[in-house]
């Protein structure tokens, strides 16, 4: 990203899954300070601003603000699921809406590494599809375990959300 923000992004793609200005981080894959500012995402199931689906890769010095990501399942700020991913120094400032697992930074959260990261936008669910356990939380949607957490936060006030996140 070399300090260069993308700007007025659009992503209307409700039907698909892994939606994101990068829509799967794989293997060894790392993004270093990318930043978007307004954004519209729309997606189905792993959704997020910067990135829909990561599996052990690495966000460094990364954001995204001003703007809105929607989804329905695993919606995430920042990133809509991740697994085996370290993400640091990043923070998400805007709103996200899905049906279950619904969270400020991350949708979806498992085996993570998560340090110094940070999410203030609106949290909310959208009912027309009622959940039993929609899983959401200011922070993160669902914390599957086994993530190394370190001086991260969430804003109560803005985001609606008292919980850092279901499951944790």
């Amino acid at each position: 990203g070399n300090g260069y923000t993308l700007r007025n992004v659009s992503f209307d793609m409700p039907g698909s899954d892994r939606v994101g200005v990068f829509g799967i981080l794989g293997p060894g894959g790392e993004i270093h300070n990318v930043c978007v500012d307004n954004i519209t995402v729309k997606g189905r199931s792993e959704t997020g601003g910067l990135v829909g689906y990561s599996n052990e890769g690495s966000v460094f010095g990364s954001y995204v603000k001003n703007g809105m990501v929607t989804g329905a399942v695993s919606v995430g700020g920042l990133i809509g699921t991740g697994y085996w991913t370290e993400i640091r120094d990043c923070f998400s400032r805007l709103n996200v809406q899905g049906q279950v697992i619904v969270g400020g930074l991350l949708g979806w959260s498992r085996n993570n590494t998560i340090w110094y990261c940070y999410s203030t936008g609106k949290i909310s669910l959208d009912n027309s599809v009622p959940a039993n356990q929609p899983y959401v939380g200011g922070f993160l949607g669902l914390d599957g375990g086994q993530g190394n957490y370190r001086s991260n936060y969430w804003n109560t006030t803005t985001s609606g959300q008292t919980r850092v996140a279901d499951g944790y």
